[in-house]
Order: C-alpha cells, then sequence, then structure tokens
C-alpha cells in the first residue's frame, strides 16, 4: 500500500509570474513495498531522501494564461506491486506578461459553496461489488459571466441557475484498505478566461469486514497414549485456512507451528509423560486465525490423553542368609532367611515368596523366613527353587528365584569287623616270577554299604557282608630282597561315610637266572706280522653280555687286556709281537667268562690265527718331479688351461705303479713319466688358490715313496654387470602450492656373472632390494624448482664384486604451477544490522576484507557495494542502505567479496546484513469495558460469562488483539469482543479478583497494554448430603424380665464442603469415622406403656456454609409383661380324707 504521508510546496501565495520563476514541492511517501515511481505532472524530483521526494517545477514550461491562473499539481506515485497513490495541491499563479497590460475583466468567479450529500465513504469487502454514489453541490457567480464548471472525479449531471450538481460513484476496487482522502478540486471560469478554485475532501474507508475462513482442522492422531515405557508422543495437527486478504496471525493453543505450504498450515504438540496424571484427560486445541484486518475465527479440536504405567516392579536383590541347608540326624532343621529389595515408579501391591513367609517390610525391603525339615527330604542332595512375585498397584509384575541346596545325609561310618589273607609272605624269583594272594574282608553298616576298595586289589567276590579280593605280586615290581606290602581297606556307606582297616604282606626277591653273550667277536682273525711294516698288531675283542640282575665280573683268556665298556657292549685288547712268534703259522684260543651280582657264570670262546713273514723293505727313487708352469691364470674370456708335468722314478726290483694326483698319464719314456692336468674356471672360486699334486710311486714288494710340487691358481672376473632395465613409475612429475612434494619410484633389473657390489641412483635413495630388482626413491619438492618446467636426468650406476662398472640415465620432467586459492583472512562490517525508520531513512555500513596470495592478488570486489580504500592486504568497501528501497520488516542483503590472484585462482566469501524497516508507532486504545465487573458462583450456579470490548487503532493497521485469559469472539471494525467462563472449580470460596490485560500489537510489532479487573464471588448453597441412615435393629422388646434395650444408629453423611455438625434427636453422639456417624440410644422400661409404640428420631446435618438435611428413622417400642403370677399360699383344712362304702 502506498500512501501520501505530506504534500506541500512554496507558501506563496498568489505566485506572480514574469518570466523563469520556478516552484519547490517537496512529499513524504510510505510503502510497504518498493517505490518505483514518483511525479508532479511529469516532472520528476530532482532530489530523494530516504522518504521524502523534493521537486522544482519551472513555471515556463507551464502554459500560463495572461492574468490569475489556477494551476493543479498533482503527485503521482506507484510501487513495484502497483500500488497507487495521487495527490493534488492548486495553486494561484498571477502571469504579468511584458507589456504591463491586461483584460478589462480581473474579477473571477466566485465559488459560493462546494458540500456533499454525505461526509465520507465506507467500502466493505462484504459489498465490494457495489458502488456508493455521492453527489457534489456548487453555488457559483462571477461577475460577467461564468463559462465552465468542472470538478475533478466526477460527472457534471445538472445545472440549474448559479447551481452546479456533480455525481461521483465510489468503487471498493479503486482505493486501498484503510483511510485514503479523495481531494477534488472544483475549477470555475468565467468568459475571460479567469478562474477560480475550491477543495473538498471525501474520506473514503476501504474495510475488511471478511473473517479468516477455518476450511478444516484435523489431527494425525485423536488420541495419546503416554506409558513409562514411551513417555513421549508427538501429534501433528494440519489446517487449511484461506481469506480474502491476508493472514495476520495463526496460533493453535499448546501448539508450535512448524511448516506453512500454500493454505496449509502444519502445528506440532509432544505430550510429555510427566505432564499428565494416570487416567484419561481431555486436551481440547483451539485454533486461532486472524487476518490483517483483525477478523478472527476460532475452531478447536480434542485430544484424548491416556496415561499408563507399563512399567515393571524392580528387584534390586534376592537374597538368602544361607543357600546351603545341611540336614543330619543329630541337626534335624535349618532356618532361612531371604531378603528382597525391591522398588517401583509408582507404588508395590504385593510380593511373595513360594513356601516362605513374610516377616518384616522396611521401605523397599521384604523379609521372608523357610525352615527346612530333615523328615521332608529324602538323603543326598536336592534343590529348592523360590520364586519372588512383585506386583504394583497397576498390575505389571517381576519375578526373580532363588536356589537353595538342601543336603541330608547319615554320618555313621561303616563297620570293618575283620580283613585276612590266605598268605602273607610272598616268594619272587626269576625261575618263579608271580604268585596271588587272596584277601577276605567282613563289613557292615547302619543303612547300605556304597562300596569297598582294597588298595592294588582287585574285588573277585561278594557273598552278604564278606567281599573277597586278589592281588597278583609281579617279579618285575619289586627289588631285590625283602620288603613288605601294605594294603588298605576302605568302606564307603550310601552316605559317604567311610572306615578303613590295612593288611601287610612280606615280599622276597631273589635272582637265579645266567648273564647272556649275546655275541663274542674279533676284529681280525688272522694276524700278519713282517719284519718290516707290520712287526706287531694289535686286535680288539668285543663283547656283548647282560644279566637280569647286573654283572658282576669278566675277563678273556691268553693275555687280553680289558680295554672299555658301553652299556652291554665290552671292549678288550691284545697286541702280537713279531718277536714272540716262529715264521709260519700259530693257533691260539681266547675264552671270554661272565659272572653276574648272584654268582651265576656263563663262558663263550674264539679262535684266531697269527702269521709270521719276511718282506723287501728298499723303497723306488724318485730323480725329479718338475711342471712346465707352475701358475695358472683362469679368467671369465678363458676358462681353460693345462699344464704338463714330468717324472723321473726308478726301483732295484721294478715300479709296480705310478700315479700325480688329478692329474693323467699320458706318456712312459724308460724312467720318464709324463702327466697333464687341465684346470676349469667353473671348479674354483675368485682368487688364488693353491693345488698340492702328490706323486705317489710304488714298488711289486708294496715299498712306496711319495713327492710333491704346488701350482698356484688365480681366478678373475674381467665381465661387466648388465642393467637390463632402468623404470620410474611416473617420469612426469607436477608440483602444485596445494601438492607441494611428489615421491618417484624408479625400479632397475641389475644382473651379473659373478655378484653385483653395489647399485646407486644418482640423487635418489635406495629403499629395497629384493633378487636383481634394486628399488629407489626420489622425493620432489616445490621449493626446490623454479615456476615452470625442468628436467631432471638422474644415473644409475652398478659396479660387480671385481670392480667391473656399467651406467644407464632415466629423464624425469618436473611443471612447477600456482593452484592455491589467495586466502581471505577476514570480511568485517562496522555494522551487521542496518535499522532504517522514517526518523532515519539512510545508513551507510563499512566493509573491510583482510586477503592474500601465496604469489599476488589481482582483483578484489564486493558485490553491491563501492571500493573506497585500499592499504596492504585491507580492502575497504561501503555500501549506502536507504528506507525507499526495502519493504517493512526484516529481509537480508548478501554480499560476496571476491577475490583474484595473478594465476585467475578464485576464492570468495560472503557476509549478511540484516535489514528493518518498521514503523514505530504505537496502537491505540480508545476504551476497555465489560458487561459485568462482579461475578458471582454458587454450588447451584457454577459459571458465568463476562462479554469485554475493546475499541483499539493504529496508524498502520492492527495484527493482533489479545486479552488475558479471554476468548476473541468477534471483531468489528476497530471494536474487538472477548469472552471468558469464570467456573465455580477454579476458585476458593470467598471473594477473589481476576485482572485482565489487553495487549494490542500492530503489524509493526508496537503493542499498547491496558488491564481490566473482575471480582469473583464463590460461595455454597447446595445441602450436605445423607447417604444412609440405620439401625441395628428397628425394633425394641421391654419385658418385665429384660427392661431395657441400647440401640445403634449409623448415619453416613457427605458435604461437597465441610459437615459442621451431625445429630440424632433424643440419641448421643459415640463416634465418628470419616463419614460415618454413630449414635446410641437406650430405650427403658418405665419410659413407655403396654403395647406397642413408635419412636421417630430425627437426623439433622448441617455444613459449614449452614446449609441444612434432614431425614428420620422410626424404631417400634412393644412393652409387655413377662412375669408369672406369685402363689403366697396353697393350704386344705384337712389334709387326710376318709372314704368309705358306708
Amino acid at each position: 500500500m502506498v500512501k501520501i504521508l505530506d504534500f506541500r510546496g512554496d507558501p506563496r501565495s498568489p505566485v506572480t509570474y514574469t518570466g523563469g520563476e520556478t516552484i519547490m514541492f517537496s512529499a513524504f511517501i510510505a510503502s510497504r513495498s518498493k517505490i518505483v515511481h514518483v511525479e508532479i505532472n511529469r516532472f520528476q524530483p530532482i532530489h530523494v531522501n530516504r522518504d521524502e521526494y523534493v521537486f522544482e517545477i519551472p513555471l515556463d514550461d507551464l502554459r500560463l494564461q495572461p492574468g490569475l491562473n489556477n494551476v493543479i499539481f498533482t503527485l503521482y506515485a506507484e510501487s513495484d506491486r502497483r500500488e497507487k497513490a495521487t495527490q493534488d495541491l492548486i495553486y494561484e499563479i498571477i502571469f504579468e506578461d511584458g507589456d504591463g497590460g491586461g483584460n478589462d475583466d480581473v474579477e473571477a468567479p466566485i465559488i459560493h459553496q462546494l458540500t456533499s450529500d454525505i461526509p465520507a465513504v465506507v467500502l466493505n469487502y462484504t459489498s465490494r461489488n457495489t458502488s456508493i454514489p455521492v453527489t457534489f453541490t456548487a453555488v457559483v457567480t462571477d461577475n460577467i459571466a461564468v463559462d465552465n464548471v468542472s470538478l475533478t472525479g466526477a460527472i457534471l449531471t445538472n445545472i440549474n441557475g448559479e447551481t452546479y450538481t456533480f455525481i461521483k460513484n465510489y468503487s471498493f476496487f479503486d482505493y486501498n484498505y484503510g483511510v485514503t482522502n479523495d481531494t477534488l478540486t472544483l475549477l470555475a471560469t468565467d468568459v475571460s478566461g479567469l478562474s477560480s478554485s475550491s477543495n473538498i475532501i471525501i474520506p473514503v474507508d476501504v474495510i475488511d469486514d471478511q473473517s479468516p475462513k477455518i476450511t478444516s482442522l484435523s489431527s494425525s492422531t485423536n488420541s495419546v497414549t503416554l506409558r513409562t515405557s514411551s513417555q513421549s508422543q508427538t501429534v501433528i495437527f494440519s489446517a487449511l485456512i484461506t481469506d480474502n486478504r491476508g493472514i495476520s496471525s495463526i496460533s493453535l493453543s499448546g501448539a508450535t507451528q512448524t511448516n506453512v505450504s500454500g493454505s496449509t498450515y502444519t502445528f506440532q504438540k509432544t505430550y510429555n509423560y510427566s505432564n499428565y496424571s494416570y487416567g484419561n484427560v481431555i486436551d481440547t486445541l483451539t485454533l486461532s486465525v486472524t487476518d490483517v484486518s483483525n477478523n478472527v475465527t476460532n475452531s478447536s479440536i480434542d485430544i484424548t490423553v491416556s496415561k499408563i504405567d507399563d512399567e515393571n516392579p524392580k528387584i534390586s536383590s534376592l537374597s538368602a542368609d544361607d543357600t546351603t541347608v545341611t540336614l543330619s540326624t543329630s541337626s534335624q532343621t535349618q532356618k532361612v532367611t531371604f531378603t528382597a529389595v525391591v522398588s517401583d515408579n509408582v507404588a508395590i501391591s504385593s510380593v511373595t515368596l513360594t513356601g516362605a513367609t513374610q516377616t518384616n517390610v522396611s521401605g523397599g525391603t521384604y523379609t521372608f523366613q523357610k525352615t527346612y525339615s530333615y523328615s521332608s527330604y529324602a538323603y543326598g542332595n536336592s534343590s529348592d527353587s523360590l520364586t519372588l512375585t512383585v506386583t504394583d498397584t497397576s498390575g505389571n509384575t517381576n519375578s526373580d528365584s532363588i536356589s537353595i541346596s538342601v543336603s541330608k545325609n547319615d554320618d555313621e561310618k561303616p563297620k570293618i569287623s575283620s580283613l585276612s589273607a590266605d598268605d602273607t609272605t610272598v616268594t619272587l624269583s626269576t625261575s618263579s616270577q608271580t604268585q596271588k594272594v587272596t584277601f577276605t574282608a567282613v563289613v557292615s553298616d547302619n543303612v547300605a554299604v556304597s562300596s569297598v576298595t582294597l588298595s592294588g586289589a582287585t574285588q573277585t567276590n561278594v557273598s552278604g557282608n564278606t567281599y573277597t579280593f586278589q592281588k597278583t605280586y609281579n617279579y618285575s615290581s619289586y627289588s631285590y630282597g625283602n620288603s613288605s606290602n601294605t594294603l588298605t581297606l576302605t568302606v564307603t556307606d550310601t552316605s559317604g561315610n567311610t572306615n578303613s582297616d590295612s593288611i601287610s604282606i612280606s615280599i622276597s626277591k631273589s635272582d637265579d637266572q645266567k648273564p647272556t653273550i649275546s655275541s663274542f667277536l674279533v676284529d681280525d682273525t688272522t694276524v700278519s706280522l713282517n719284519n718290516t711294516s707290520a712287526q706287531s698288531q694289535t686286535v680288539t675283542f668285543t663283547a656283548v653280555m647282560s644279566d637280569n640282575v647286573a654283572i658282576s665280573s669278566y675277563s678273556v683268556s691268553n693275555g687280553a687286556t680289558f680295554s672299555n665298556n658301553s652299556g652291554t657292549t665290552y671292549t678288550f685288547t691284545k697286541t702280537f709281537n713279531y718277536v714272540d712268534y716262529p715264521i709260519g703259522t700259530t693257533p691260539e684260543e681266547f675264552t671270554l667268562s661272565v659272572t653276574d651280582t648272584s654268582n651265576n657264570t656263563t663262558t663263550s670262546s674264539l679262535e684266531l690265527s697269527v702269521i709270521r713273514v719276511e718282506n723287501d723293505v728298499t723303497k723306488p727313487v724318485i730323480s725329479s718331479f718338475s711342471s712346465n708352469t707352475n701358475n695358472v691364470f683362469l679368467t671369465t674370456s678363458s676358462q681353460t688351461q693345462t699344464i704338463t708335468l714330468t717324472v723321473v722314478a726308478s726301483d732295484n726290483v721294478g715300479i709296480d705303479s705310478i700315479s700325480v694326483t688329478g692329474a693323467t698319464q699320458t706318456n712312459v719314456s724308460g724312467d720318464t713319466y709324463t702327466f697333464q692336468k687341465t684346470y676349469n674356471y667353473s671348479s674354483y672360486s675368485f682368487g688364488n688358490s693353491n693345488d698340492t699334486l702328490i706323486l705317489t710311486v710304488t714298488d711289486s714288494s708294496g715299498n712306496g715313496d711319495s713327492d710333491a710340487i704346488d701350482i698356484t691358481i688365480s681366478k678373475s672376473d674381467d665381465q661387466k654387470p648388465s642393467i637390463n632395465s632402468l623404470t620410474a613409475n611416473d617420469t612426469t612429475v607436477t608440483l602444485a602450492t596445494s601438492s607441494q612434494s611428489q615421491t618417484v619410484t624408479f625400479t632397475a633389473d641389475v644382473t651379473d656373472n659373478v655378484a653385483v657390489d653395489s647399485v646407486a641412483l644418482s640423487g635418489a635413495t635406495q629403499t629395497n632390494v629384493s633378487g636383481n630388482t634394486y628399488t629407489f626413491q626420489k622425493t620432489y619438492n616445490y621449493s626446490d624448482f623454479s615456476f615452470g618446467t625442468t628436467t631432471d636426468v638422474l644415473t644409475l650406476t652398478a659396479i660387480d664384486t671385481s670392480g667391473n662398472a656399467n651406467n644407464d640415465n632415466i629423464s624425469i620432467s618436473v611443471s612447477k604451477s600456482d593452484d592455491q586459492n589467495p586466502t581471505i583472512s577476514s570480511l568485517s562490517a562496522n555494522d551487521t544490522t542496518v535499522t532504517l525508520k522514517t526518523s532515519s531513512q539512510t545508513q551507510t555500513v563499512t566493509f573491510s576484507a583482510v586477503v592474500g596470495d601465496n604469489v599476488a592478488v589481482s582483483s578484489v570486489t564486493l558485490s553491491g557495494a563501492t571500493q573506497t580504500n585500499v592499504s596492504g592486504n585491507t580492502y575497504t568497501f561501503q555500501k549506502t542502505y536507504s528506507y525507499s528501497s526495502y519493504s517493512y520488516g526484516n529481509s537480508s542483503d548478501s554480499l560476496t567479496l571476491t577475490v583474484t590472484d595473478t594465476s585467475g585462482n578464485k576464492n570468495t566469501d560472503s557476509i549478511t546484513v540484516s535489514i528493518a524497516k518498521s514503523d514505530d508507532q504505537k496502537p491505540g486504545i480508545s476504551s476497555l469495558t465489560a458487561n459485568n465487573t462482579s461475578v458471582l458462583l454458587k454450588t447451584s450456579s457454577q459459571s458465568q460469562t463476562v462479554t469485554f470490548t475493546a475499541v483499539v487503532s493504529d496508524n498502520v493497521a492492527v495484527s493482533s488483539v489479545t486479552l488475558s485469559g479471554a476468548s476473541q469472539t468477534n471483531v468489528s471494525g476497530n471494536t474487538y469482543t472477548f469472552q471468558k467462563t469464570y467456573s465455580y472449580s477454579s476458585y476458593s470460596y470467598g471473594v477473589s479478583t481476576n485482572s485482565l490485560t489487553l495487549t494490542v500489537t500492530d503489524t509493526s510489532s508496537n503493542t499498547n497494554t491496558d488491564s481490566i479487573t473482575v471480582s469473583i464471588t464463590k460461595s455454597d448453597d447446595q445441602n450436605p448430603s445423607i447417604s444412609s441412615l440405620t439401625a441395628n435393629d428397628t425394633t425394641v422388646t421391654l419385658k418385665t424380665s429384660s427392661k431395657s434395650q441400647t440401640v445403634t444408629f449409623t448415619a453416613v453423611v457427605s458435604d461437597n464442603v465441610a459437615v459442621s455438625s451431625v445429630t440424632l434427636s433424643g440419641a448421643t453422639q459415640t463416634n465418628v469415622s470419616g463419614n460415618t456417624y454413630t449414635f446410641q440410644k437406650t430405650y427403658e422400661y418405665f419410659s413407655y406403656s403396654y403395647g406397642n409404640s413408635v419412636d421417630t428420631l430425627l437426623l439433622t446435618v448441617l455444613d459449614t456454609s449452614n446449609n441444612q438435611n434432614t431425614d428420620s428413622i422410626n424404631i417400634s417400642v412393644s412393652k409387655s409383661d413377662d412375669q408369672k403370677p406369685s402363689i403366697s399360699s396353697l393350704t386344705a383344712d384337712d389334709t387326710s380324707v376318709t372314704l368309705k362304702t358306708s
């Protein structure tokens, strides 16, 4: 809506125009939307300051007639929403022409009257299709004659003499909501061209009287169940709401608005377990919708809220003072105390423990006891499981169990009557190695024998109480000599009671077995002795012998001597000498004799021959032993070399054989023997080695001689290593500001015929060697290179163990570039909140940005702002915010900072400025009244509704009107109606006051308040209630023998507030318990006449407000005489009667 707040011009009137003059105008224009066009008679403003527009209009541009001119200046304003406003100013301008002449007629027409048939026009939305005609009447005269009369915007309908009638139709669609002053200018012109004007103002009030429409109000569920296990539930409410103009405010009591989509409004309310009591309750939520014209519509929805306790009671612990019960004949009972600690979120209803009796309760601790009796259980172990059951007041249960181990036993030991053996002496020998002994035991028990064992023996029979066992004694189980064996008899009954006895057996073990000679051998059965090489010979006798116990002594006859013993192998030796035997063969016998520790003896014999001969003892003669070279050279390129050896040898008898180690005989010539040997590269290690060649010459008698010669062999490697491949995982390295290093892995495959000694790659570090594969790494760093592309050449050098070397190269292309965005250290504003008001319509904000770059900044811009300064890395910008550029309310302006460096890298940041444009004039409260300020609440009339009326207004528009505690029921123009129902249950007895606050808020959130006080009086006018009046006996019987009877009366009474007194006529009150009152009356025999009568007793009940109620009860009283007559005496004048026949 566009509104012209003020429009004024030059205060001079009339204005004289001679040429070149101007008139200054100023206008103040308000609008919630943006003003896009303002003009006066097609002239544009020369200056704009927030809502103020300044014009300077040259009179030269006006078509003025000489003399007096009435000129209408029309101000026109239009917003971006095509909302428009106009206002006129009429000026009298006197045009004095240059020669000072003029018309003879200088008297303008006279406007005597300008009126309308209605003072103001009211246009309602509900009758928007009907226009309202207004009739204007003007009386105009002139000294000569009136030529023309017009009224702006109106149609001339009649001329009657000097009276001119006009009609203007006002339509709802031609005006904005609110009051608009329609200024109509009457212009009267006479035949001389002179004119006069007059204005009339018609206020046009456009009213929205259409309430918002609530098409539907629904919820995701109509019932909410809150449980201990699920303590909250969220309900979604959806309302379909429309209005002819616009919604100002929407609220759903107790709920929060979560979304708006078109005409659909969504609310949410979370129901929490802690906010409700157990049971069901109805939650009524009221939807209140107010439009921008303060029309209000209400609707409500009910939600049923159920609160349920579904949490089981908690069993913190269940324990027993003893979980093991032992029952025996001597101790036949045992009492166990159980303790349970339980709790519940509400309250415990019952706690039970099966089979046990509750003995105490202290807070959440429950104590139970159970007595275990010997007679209730069988012998042995059993288990008693007791279940604890806890129930709360909501019927939730929990259980736990505890087990008690019960042991019942008999503690009397079994009886051993006898324990005997058929033989208590055992004799074991090598020839008789086992002996069986039979044992007999007689045992018994008061209940039953469970088991009978004899240590080391096997049970063979049971007959009644007699148990038979056997044990076999084995030769291998005992040491030689005498020993004893003690056997223990153990008897166990069915209750685990045991008894024991023992018996001893004497054992004698002896050896009667001879030693064993497994073998008796000699290493040479023929001894050869000669005068030269074999003048003596030692032979070795080897005997393998053993004994079942141990060998005591051993010997070999005929001069053999014991040498060594290893296990069962015994060694003897004898040396035969050449001089001790004649030439020829001599036989000799040798006997081995072995005795064990028990003097058992075994022998064995063997025979050998001694042969003595005479031999030739002259060695062959070696004259010379030489080689054609003593040095052999083997290389990778020349891998073999053959040498020739020459031997000159002779013998007195004859040479039988001649050899040179490793060489081959190639020729014999007389005493000269020739040999050759070929040396191979593959047969030797690198370096120098020595080969000793031994010459051996033997004659036919076996005499021999030898000689030696040394050959030096040198083996060397003269072959280079092979570089099979040299690669890199990446031959192009890219270094950027964001990635300033890159590691390249190089792989080389290097081999050698012998062995590689070292492999190096210039500038790289070796990281791994696996077989022939060598791995290197080199890290390229951003700081080591200049921007652009560089080539790095790396050389691989391989050296073998012989110093042979080989090289290869690889090239890496290194590219360095800048890809780092400029940095924005900070972007700030001296004020991020701009407040634009009518009184302060512009605000300039200064922005500061601190930026940087690793190379150089190229440009810095801030959208919508102008750069004002640069100081180092700090850039300053300014932006002026104008009132005319924004709508009422809050908006935001996001400005983007863009920084670009010399490499074209960019970085951005943004800053947001909050803009608030508002109207700061409070709404007005004209009145706040109530139809009744005194409320009377009684038991019989428990509610009263009070209607409150408030008349409010605002310079722009009222947004909302609320009255605390009351509900809005109607809006008519500026009058708002509220109602509040006062309920009896909400107040205490007596007089209290309720202060209600009226709060009025306009569309700019300006508020105003007023209050009104209502006096509330609450009183009780309800009589007490008599639920019952009874007697323990309504029939009283009074007899001579029983002259009194007491009757007890019971009355049950109550009151909505409190009972003050209860009386029963003729009776005495004896007791009061809650609402029950007890009375007694004793009926006495003397108080009543004989026969039947009725006693009526009146019960009177008064409450604290003196309200009264009565009831009566009748007692039937019967009085009778049950006393027998008294016989004082009975006599006869004669106690003997004689009767005769006569």
